[in-house]
């Protein structure tokens, strides 16, 4: 009788572990094939947006030209302010263009990042120093808070542009008058930055899509820019290795944290 339970035993288990292998095989052949009209789709996708993009750029460029050899000439005050709003909104056009370019690229996974040691306290103060003037056109306040060197490795470039994203983004958002404040503090074997600013916050219900792509919630509207900055800044810190967040700040304001790891 013993014998007799433990073949039953054993032989249901080993037809369970069939099943259980079988099933989970099954799943994956019809998952797989499931998957591959959507993979397919989302790849023409990626393509259509590369493709239109670098399409996009000469007629782009031709367009400025043209608005700046315009003003050069003696045109009248009506045509120089027609000229001129097509010039601002060409190098606007410009700018989503190669953002949606970049955007293309990270996604399919053929741009790769230009890693090397970096001093990234001294990348932070060279992009605070580039908005200093526009800054002071409307007397806001920057100030930055970092030790003397802190090195990682990363992609001099594309931290250069998360960081100018975040700055440019915080002194849209910020009144004449206001503070922006800089910051990179250690925190364990990561490197932290933050950027806060004292404008009007952030929306909690914008909070979870606040790094989608084309996603402008309430702190946006009225101003200029695409909704992809965040998208890029997204992408730049999760290539390093890193994450991006935001928050409001008590009395007024948001502030937004890269964790980085360090070198």
């Amino acid at each position: 009788y013993d014998e007799s339970v433990s073949t039953v035993q054993r032989d249901t288990l080993i037809a369970s572990a069939v099943g259980l292998a079988a099933s989970v095989l099954i799943t994956l052949v019809v998952v797989g094939r499931a998957m591959r009209p959507i993979r397919r789709s989302l790849r023409r996708q990626r393509d259509f947006v590369s493709d239109a993009a670098h399409e996009l750029r000469t007629p782009v460029a031709i367009v400025r030209t043209a608005a700046e050899l315009g003003l050069e000439s003696g045109a009248t005050v009506e045509q120089q302010a027609a000229l001129e709003q097509a010039l601002a909104e060409s190098v606007h056009l410009a700018r989503l263009v190669d953002d949606l370019a970049l955007l293309a690229h990270a996604d399919s996974g053929v741009l790769s990042l230009e890693r090397q040691e970096m001093d990234l306290a001294a990348m932070v103060r060279d992009a605070v120093s580039g908005i200093e003037l526009l800054a002071a056109e409307r007397e806001v306040t920057l100030s930055t808070e970092a030790p003397k060197s802190v090195m990682i490795v990363g992609d001099w470039v594309r931290l250069r542009q998360l960081v100018l994203i975040l700055l440019d983004n915080a002194l849209k958002h910020t009144p004449d008058g206001g503070t922006i404040a800089v910051r990179i503090r250690m925190h364990g074997g990561r490197v932290v930055l933050e950027v806060q600013d004292s404008g009007s916050g952030i929306e909690p219900k914008d909070l979870p899509q606040l790094y989608d792509q084309f996603y402008r919630g309430a702190r946006e509207r009225g101003l200029a820019g695409g909704g992809l900055g965040l998208a890029i800044d997204r992408w730049i810190a999760q290539a390093h290795g890193g994450k991006i967040g935001a928050a409001n700040v008590a009395p007024h304001g948001a502030k937004f944290t890269v964790t980085l790891p360090r070198s």
